[in-house]
């Protein structure tokens, strides 16, 4: 995983996604991520991290590169699918900064909250 894939597993570690399971899957690996709000919200999110490789279609053959796709899903209470905050890669400095401003966006409570723990904490 590349620096950027562990700084954005770091923060939604720290905003409260837990890990849930790795599966081997045909061309890579899947890692989901789950996360209940505590505040009052009938809403859960899984986050998919899918780290495989790069198929090159010239040459139909798969490479040795490494591309890491990220998708966040918001479930409504019961477990049904209600959205899909994004599915997109991390491979382009624009897809980068789409991915930290729809964490941003929609964690904003969660972010503020560990700010101000950090500052009250010294940490």
């Amino acid at each position: 995983m590349r620096s950027f894939d562990k700084n954005i597993l770091e923060t939604m570690t720290q905003i409260g996604f837990n890990f849930y399971q790795k599966l081997e899957v045909t061309h890579g690996t899947l890692f989901e991520y789950k996360y209940y709000p505590k505040y009052f919200n009938d809403r859960h999110f899984t986050l998919i991290l899918f780290e495989g490789n790069v198929v090159d279609i010239h040459f139909e053959k798969i490479t040795d590169e490494k591309i890491i796709d990220h998708r966040l899903y918001i479930h409504n209470s019961d477990g049904s699918f209600n959205a899909s905050a994004y599915q997109i890669n991390s491979h382009s400095e624009w897809n980068k900064k789409l991915i930290i401003k729809k964490i941003n966006d929609i964690f904003v409570s969660e972010i503020r909250n560990q700010k101000l723990t950090n500052l009250l904490y010294d940490k």
